[in-house]
């Protein structure tokens, strides 16, 4: 997990945005690079993506998340 995903999970918690490019403009990143973040993210089941008109809003439903790692 990077650090730019982590901040699209807390920018998405905390704004809300109602598109992926919102979302982009809120984290002044590259809309492009904000969807292929948002693909990753939603795969591996960290995101939903809600469909409504136009746009594609995406929710964060938690708080936090732990990572428990055997070694």
């Amino acid at each position: 997990m990077t650090p730019k995903r982590l901040a699209l999970l807390h920018t998405i918690k905390i704004s809300k945005p109602a598109s992926i490019n919102r979302l982009a403009n809120i984290a002044g990143r590259n809309i492009k690079n904000v969807a292929d973040d948002l693909k990753y993210l939603e795969e591996i089941g960290l995101i939903e993506r809600k469909k409504n008109e136009n746009k594609t809003a995406i929710e964060v439903n938690y708080d936090k998340i732990s990572l428990e790692i055997a070694v």
